[in-house]
């Protein structure tokens, strides 16, 4: 996909990232890494790689990713709900 990617972009004289790095964590995100916690990134890469196995079409990924989404939001919503009925 890249390859393809970086020929559309010199075909159309867009910048292209010779040697791309590793981009850097931010504190939080390598504690939580470092104690086993979950990080946002973790979670959305585990749910496209899940996605990426249960689909045969682009159209099945774009589905599957849709239900995570529907899901990561339904749990988020529930937490904040919680978290408003005992703040003061």
């Amino acid at each position: 996909m890249r390859e393809v990617s970086d020929r559309l972009c010199r075909e159309y004289a867009i910048s292209v990232i010779e040697n791309p790095g590793e981009r850097a964590k931010n504190y939080a995100e390598w504690q939580a890494e470092q104690n086993g916690k979950p990080t946002h990134r973790g979670t959305i890469r585990a749910d496209i790689d899940r996605a990426i196995l249960a689909s045969t079409t682009e159209r099945d990924f774009l589905q599957v990713m849709a239900g995570s989404i529907t899901a990561d939001m339904n749990r988020l919503f529930a937490a904040q709900e919680k978290a408003q009925k005992y703040s003061f």
